[in-house]
């Protein structure tokens, strides 16, 4: 994804960390919906994470790297528990903003370019799957986080299975035709009237994801499973040999 896909929501953040707590984005789709998404929800605090986020987090351990982590609501919460914790994200906006809320640790980064000493536990929420862009990024993208992490080590990651979803009748249908796998999906996000570039979310299903954790050393299992689909995986890196 280019950066200038996410401008939007870069400058909508930064408007409600400075005051418009109005900030409103829309999300656009392929299929031609639209849904407007509150800027106050990327400011929740610990008492209103959703369960699967809660579980992920009480599952961190060691040193911590935080991938996309937006303006770092999980890195403040795992550092007040005392965590060390490296923060990644690829929006300059939300770097800028984690850093004046206290995120010790916060670097502007493609994560994919990422390179640092190997942590303990990975987190990658908010539907931390889409980081690949699509699945055939899925197993490059799971092989470099591999190398980013201890051998003991986990990636704790949340998806989506769509097929679950009660309204996936257009998208199946439109990937069926286009020869995609169902779960990928291009959207724009719109801010005060403005389109940024489209760019890819990926959502994949439990089996696929731990095929591919399989195929780049790890082991997968489904923590948690909650209503349309969502789900939480806990990646496991082997111990040295």
């Amino acid at each position: 994804m280019s950066i200038n896909s996410r401008a939007g929501l870069g400058l909508a953040l930064l408007d409600y960390f400075n005051g418009d707590t109005s900030a409103t984005i829309i999300v656009h789709d392929e299929l031609g919906q639209k849904h407007e998404r509150p800027v106050s929800l990327f400011f929740r605090e610990p008492t209103e994470f959703p369960v699967w986020e809660q579980e992920a987090l009480a599952l961190c351990r060691g040193r911590i790297l935080d991938i996309g982590a937006c303006v770092g609501r999980h890195s403040l919460l795992l550092q007040e528990r005392g965590f060390s914790v490296c923060a990644v994200e690829i929006v300059p906006q939300c770097v800028e903003i984690m850093k004046r809320r206290g995120v010790e640790d916060a670097h502007c980064a493609d994560i994919l370019a990422f390179r640092a000493e190997p942590f303990d536990t990975v987190l990658c929420l908010m539907n931390g799957v889409t980081v690949a862009g699509s699945l055939a990024n899925l197993e490059p993208f799971l092989t470099h986080v591999r190398e980013l992490t201890n051998p003991g080590g986990q990636l704790l990651i949340d998806s989506t299975d769509v097929r679950e979803l009660s309204e996936v009748s257009a998208l199946l249908e439109r990937n069926a035709q286009a020869g995609r796998y169902v779960g990928e999906m291009e959207v724009w996000i719109e801010y005060k009237n403005t389109k940024g570039e489209p760019f890819k979310e990926l959502f994949v299903d439990p089996h696929l994801l731990s095929e591919a954790a399989i195929k780049t050393g790890w082991t997968c299992q489904i923590i948690l499973r909650e209503k349309e689909g969502r789900y939480l995986a806990q990646l496991s890196a082997g111990e040295a040999s």
